[in-house]
């Protein structure tokens, strides 16, 4: 037996650098403009030994894809403009995969591997989405697991169908004993009305847990919270992907698409602080091996922590979010009028300074230690013009110190100190 210590250890000596971003919701090319704070952060990705991301985008050639149409979809030139970007790697596990059906699904991941870039979480069923993939950089083997973290059922295969590394999580909301007591009361008299009817209602309730209306509703002493349970099977196969992707790769990255809030009564994907089994998860990864968890998926940014040494990012937002200029087609009523009209209607709800933000994160690592981890914020524009909405830019020095004073504030549960230095936040290992 080979000793775990030393395999599911850093196992990269000397420098080296890994870049992360969050969700490319990128509809057309812009590497080539010349805006020096754009140039900033595309700078920094490129000179990383290893740059990954999540592929949220459906990347086909227009002349000659015949399959699904869907508005999330890029021609083929933005998958150059990945590799333009310095990005290696990218993740397919997420809520827009099967936007265009599976033509639209393996039609993209054949253009992003035709640009040299190592795609996962995705595959030709469950099995082989687990599995981590890699690449090859100047400084050894980069392995990477994409998931997906769903409380619904989309985009699960068998052995046949294609799926995404998908984590089910089953959430409920929280009432105080004399809320869940008066709720419990109110179904029990239900239930005793419904037995002199045909097909009676059986609520599957206990002294923990009601059934309201198909929604989990559990015991707590806050109310209006969702609490969370990962589906044992899904975590153990996850984490034994996780485990078997470090073993094999000099280091390891488990990136994972999430959505849930802490809270019933908010706006999905607002919340600025990880919901419960998402800390439970990223701790749980990098106990498997993963030098690195990297969460995306909800359009605001969240906080990070330093766990035995290692970086989570629990949200990094949306790096390209270009959603005023996605495209319509010939079937939809894009034919009658003006896209830019429709997008501002569809999208508006996701237009605020807090969704059109986000984090690109630097690792530096010394003598096989992570050293500090850097982070520079990107603004994406609200008050922009539709065509350049959504492009990535480092951000000014207000909006810089009061965007990184943000991330500190959100990383404080977790004992996280961040330096402000001029437009960039760093964590130091020796401050942490």
């Amino acid at each position: 037996m080979r000793d775990d210590a030393s395999e599911l250890g850093m196992k990269i000596p000397g420098d080296f650098t890994f870049a992360a971003v969050g969700d490319m919701i990128q509809m057309q090319p812009f590497t080539r403009y010349a805006n020096a704070e754009t140039q900033a952060l595309l700078e920094v990705m490129r000179k990383a030994d290893v740059t990954v991301a999540n592929l949220e985008a459906i990347i086909v050639d227009e002349d000659r894809y015949t399959g699904p149409i869907g508005d999330i979809r890029a021609p083929t030139s933005v998958a150059r403009d990945f590799v333009d970007m310095g990005i290696n790697m990218m993740t397919k596990a997420n809520n827009h995969a099967f936007d265009m059906g599976e033509e639209g699904f393996w039609e993209c991941l054949r253009h992003v591997e035709d640009f040299g870039i190592v795609h996962c979480g995705a595959g030709r069923n469950l099995q082989e989405s687990r599995r981590g993939r890699y690449f090859t950089s100047d400084k050894g083997l980069i392995g990477m697991a994409g998931i997906y973290a769903t409380s619904a059922k989309r985009g699960i295969g068998g052995d046949k169908l294609p799926s995404v590394n998908t984590l089910r999580v089953e959430p409920a909301a929280t009432l105080t004993a004399d809320q869940f007591a008066a709720l419990a009361q109110i179904l029990e008299d239900w239930e005793q009305q419904s037995a002199s009817l045909p097909h009676p209602a059986k609520f599957n309730n206990n002294a923990q847990e009601l059934d309201f209306l198909g929604k989990k509703i559990r015991l707590a002493e806050e109310s209006g919270r969702f609490t969370h349970r990962m589906d044992e099977a899904d975590l153990k196969a996850i984490l034994h992907a996780v485990k078997t992707g470090k073993q094999l790769s000099d280091f390891f990255i488990a990136t994972i698409h999430w959505h849930e809030n802490r809270y019933a009564f908010q706006h999905y994907t607002f919340d600025h602080y990880p919901a419960d089994y998402q800390i439970e998860f990223a701790h749980q990864a990098i106990d498997a091996g993963a030098d690195a968890v990297m969460g995306h998926g909800v359009h605001t940014i969240k906080g990070i922590e330093i766990y035995k040494g290692r970086p989570i990012c629990y949200g990094l937002s949306n790096f390209v979010f270009q959603q005023q200029i996605s495209p319509y087609s010939w079937t939809d009523e894009g034919i009658h009028r003006p896209w830019g009209d429709l997008n501002a209607e569809r999208f508006g709800w996701l237009g605020g300074q807090v969704n059109l933000e986000a984090l690109l994160i630097e690792g530096v690592y010394k003598d096989g230690h992570l050293s500090e981890l850097r982070i520079y914020p990107a603004d994406l524009g609200p008050d922009r013009v539709g065509s350049r909405l959504g492009i990535p830019q480092l951000a000014d020095e207000a909006k810089a110190r009061e965007l990184l004073g943000r991330v500190a504030e959100y990383s404080e549960p977790f004992g996280t100190r961040i330096d402000i230095e001029g437009r960039v936040g760093v964590i130091r290992m020796n401050g942490n």
